[in-house]
C-alpha cells in the first residue's frame, strides 16, 4: 500500500486501494465491500484515478491501465463523481462477467473431443482491445495462462546475454472462452514474475 494524500474519506462500505502504477505514478482504486463476488473476490473494484507523487497531481483515468488528463480535486466535483461511479457500477459492472487480468490465478475447465480437461495457472499476458478497421479483419483478443515454469539448461545460459533464465509453458485462451474461466486469487508480489512487471520492478531476473 502506497501512502498518498487522498482528498476524502470513502463512503461506508467502500475503501480506497492505492497501488504503484509506475515509478512516480500511483493508481487509486475504489473498492465496494457490499457486494458478494461470484469470482471469489472479497470486493468489487473499479479504477478511481491516478496520482503523480512527484508533481502531487491527480489525473483522471482513461482505462485502468491508461492515465488521462490532470484534474483538480474539489469537494463538489468529488461528490458528483462518486454518484456517477456508483450509478455506472450498478448499471454496468455488477452484471459484467469475469474478465481475466494479468496476475490472476485461474482454472480453465472445458469439454473437448477427448472429454473434459482442466488447466490452471497465472494469467501471463492479456491482449489489448483492437479497434476495428474497415477492410481489415479484427484480431481476436486472448490471454496466455502460465501452466508451467522450469529452468533453462545451463548450456543455454553459459556465455549468453539473455536475462531470461526460465522456460514458461503458456496456454492460449481466446476471449470467447473467458466465460469458462474460474478466478481463484490475485498475486501480489514485489518479485518480477512476468514481462508486465518489469518497468516497475526492474533489476530482477526471470
Amino acid at each position: 500500500m502506497i501512502d498518498i494524500p487522498l482528498p476524502h474519506e470513502p463512503p461506508e462500505g467502500y475503501s480506497y486501494e492505492v497501488k504503484r502504477f509506475k515509478s512516480d505514478i500511483a493508481s487509486i482504486w475504489l473498492l465496494n465491500h457490499n457486494i458478494s463476488s461470484f469470482t471469489g473476490r472479497n470486493s468489487h473494484r473499479t479504477i478511481w484515478g491516478f496520482y503523480n507523487t512527484r508533481k502531487e497531481q491527480y489525473y483522471s483515468p482513461v482505462t485502468s491501465t491508461k492515465q488521462g488528463d490532470p484534474v483538480e480535486i474539489h469537494k463538489q466535483h468529488h461528490i458528483l463523481l462518486w454518484f456517477l461511479i456508483l450509478i455506472l457500477w450498478r448499471v454496468c459492472y455488477m452484471d459484467k462477467p469475469y474478465e481475466p487480468e494479468v496476475d490472476d490465478y485461474v482454472v480453465w475447465e472445458r469439454e473437448t473431443w477427448v472429454g473434459k480437461i482442466k488447466d490452471e495457472g497465472w494469467v501471463y499476458f492479456k491482449g489489448d482491445p483492437v479497434e476495428p478497421k474497415k477492410g481489415f479483419s479484427t484480431p481476436v483478443r486472448y490471454i496466455t495462462i502460465e501452466t508451467g515454469v522450469r529452468d533453462k539448461p545451463k548450456e543455454q545460459l553459459e556465455g549468453s546475454m539473455v536475462r531470461h533464465r526460465k522456460i514458461h509453458t503458456l496456454l492460449l485462451c481466446y476471449e470467447q472462452q473467458w466465460k469458462d474461466l474460474k478466478f481463484i486469487r490475485k498475486r501480489e508480489s514485489k518479485v518480477i514474475q512476468h514481462y508486465s512487471q518489469y518497468d516497475d520492478r526492474a533489476g530482477e531476473v526471470l
